[in-house]
């Protein structure tokens, strides 16, 4: 609960207390019948016999009362103050600097004029002479440059530098916007009902995912996230295979090859759905890619390349048992099982029975091959 919540709440409290008591005193004065009156009456008396006989406690704990709940909300002002300076801080740093580029301009502006001759035959204007008032006032001026050339002039590498920590500024803040509009359509994805896959608010993930690519286009969760959810989509599948090959690309740029080997993975799925004997063939290719990047890589995380390992070796698997290669297909598999056994729950047994689906399908294809006539 935010600062300026709890102080809406606080705030309403008193009010409905406030409520109460003025109901309380028209009620006692007789404004809302008799019988009410003399009920509230005959309450308030025993309410004052117990405030006469516990005066000093009531008095004091109303002190308490009162010091404590000024200095709540004291601190709530200061929090709330806080707060929403925090929050204007860069509209306010944007302004600051919106005056600072103006108050520049014009005086690049006066120093052009003074200086650049408007001939395109001569550069410069010759120089005024200054008045001996003026002489002596610059001669005086100890704090601030004397000439307008002194008032522009600036350290290059000075410079150089802080265009170097904004542009990292930059990416910091390109970094948290994607990460902001990633948030954002996990939210609204988890949020909807299996029949919202191809409905607005499936769109509205998408828009989230696309807005995130946008601010930094070379973000991996992003390029993923986009993929996924045009494939939900329906989306064309050239449209798909292009952010996977981008991801891929991406991921390899940055040198992380768990991500790279997903990549691959994914676009080796797409491929063994197509089900032709050429597309089972790349995508057979596009795995093997996966597995050579993380087989045997010990400067990755274990847990991690274990378990894409496990999911490159299970879908080789399913790939080399639709292309009728058998032996390929059951070591494939026995190394999926083996790679999901040092993997926790509930992806452990998750991966069992994939593999055990794989299996069964492994073994209706071996007898099928077994039963054709030679």
């Amino acid at each position: 609960m935010s600062a300026g919540t709890f102080a809406h709440k606080l705030l309403a409290l008193f009010g409905v207390f406030a409520a109460l008591l003025l109901i309380l005193v028209l009620a006692y004065s007789g404004y809302v019948g008799l019988l009410v009156e003399e009920a509230v009456r005959s309450a308030a008396s025993s309410t004052i016999a117990f405030y006469q006989t516990n005066a000093t406690i009531l008095d004091s704990a109303a002190r308490w009362v009162g010091a404590v709940a000024t200095c709540v909300f004291g601190i709530i002002a200061f929090v709330n103050a806080w707060h929403y300076a925090e929050v204007n801080l860069p509209k306010r740093l944007a302004e600051m600097i919106e005056r600072e580029i103006g108050n520049h301009i014009e005086l690049r502006s006066e120093f052009v004029t003074v200086n650049v001759s408007p001939s395109f035959e001569e550069l410069l204007r010759p120089l005024p002479t200054p008045s001996g008032i003026q002489w002596l006032l610059n001669r005086l001026n100890l704090f601030s440059p004397r000439t307008l050339a002194d008032k522009l002039s600036r350290d290059p590498d000075v410079l150089a530098t802080s265009i170097g920590t904004l542009n990292k500024r930059i990416e910091e803040l390109k970094l948290l916007q994607a990460s902001a509009y990633i948030a954002r359509g996990v939210e609204w994805a988890r949020d909807r009902t299996p029949e919202d896959e191809k409905d607005k608010s499936g769109g509205e993930v998408l828009l989230c995912f696309r807005a995130a690519t946008q601010s930094k286009p070379d973000d991996l969760d992003a390029i993923e996230l986009t993929a996924k959810q045009m494939s939900l989509l329906g989306a064309k599948a050239s449209e798909v295979d292009e952010l996977l090959k981008r991801m891929c690309e991406q991921a390899h740029q940055q040198a992380k090859p768990i991500t790279q080997a997903r990549a691959l993975r994914f676009i080796a799925e797409r491929l063994k759905n197509e089900g032709t004997t050429s597309s089972l063939r790349e995508a057979r290719q596009r795995i093997r890619a996966g597995i050579d990047l993380l087989e045997g890589n010990l400067k990755l995380d274990q847990a991690a390349r274990d378990e894409e390992l496990a999911r490159c070796y299970e879908l080789m698997g399913l790939v080399q048992t639709r292309r009728e290669v058998f032996p390929t297909a059951n070591t494939s598999l026995d190394r999926a099982v083996a790679l999901y056994l040092t993997i926790p729950e509930p992806e452990r047994s998750q991966g069992h029975e994939r593999v055990k689906s794989v299996r069964d399908e492994l073994e209706l294809a071996e007898r099928g091959a077994k039963a054709q006539p030679d």
